[in-house]
């Protein structure tokens, strides 16, 4: 059964979380994608006419990353506000959860903010990847090993890269 009528020729989206989802496509020199959000209705969110939807954004307390087109930097729009409430200023970013979100200004250190954008930890972490903080607890690859942090950056385990068979949930 379809929920939304079809009405976008979309190359791919992302799964609906909390009520939106990102359509995108290639233009037609394929070399650029072209981002919308949309809520369950198949509506497109407006957003501001300088910023896109960051690629494979999820909507997490009201929060979305955004990427302004000129600059190629990150922030966050706020979809309850109707306004950009972090601004473009991270090369990297993820998606927020928990109320914090993995930010990086070089590509390389990550640290990590609150829903107002103020600094929780500063960049320090040197991971490939954004990481997200579930029941207060994040999973990074930092440096040489993995590990498990707080919201306050502190280390609660550390684990060697040989351990197999690993399974991250709700009790790590």
């Amino acid at each position: 059964e379809n929920v939304i009528p079809y009405l976008y020729d979309s190359d791919y989206c992302t799964q609906f979380m909390n009520g939106y989802a990102v359509v995108g496509w290639y233009n037609e020199t394929l070399s650029t994608v072209e981002r919308k959000l949309i809520n369950e209705n198949g509506a497109i969110i407006p957003l501001p006419s300088n910023v896109s939807i960051a690629s494979d954004a999820l909507v997490n307390d009201n929060l979305v990353a955004i990427q302004d087109i000129s600059t190629r930097l990150f922030g966050y729009y706020n979809l309850t506000e109707k306004e950009i409430s972090i601004e473009c200023q991270f090369k990297k970013c993820g998606d927020f959860r928990s109320g914090y979100a993995s930010v990086s200004i070089d590509g390389k250190l990550w640290g990590h903010i609150d829903r107002n954008g103020r600094w929780v930890v500063k960049p320090k972490f040197l991971a490939n990847r954004s990481y997200e903080f579930i029941y207060d607890r994040a999973f990074i690859q930092d440096h040489n090993e993995q590990i498990i942090i707080n919201p306050a950056g502190e280390i609660i385990a550390r684990i060697p890269f040989d351990a197999t068979g690993i399974v991250m949930d709700n009790n790590y």
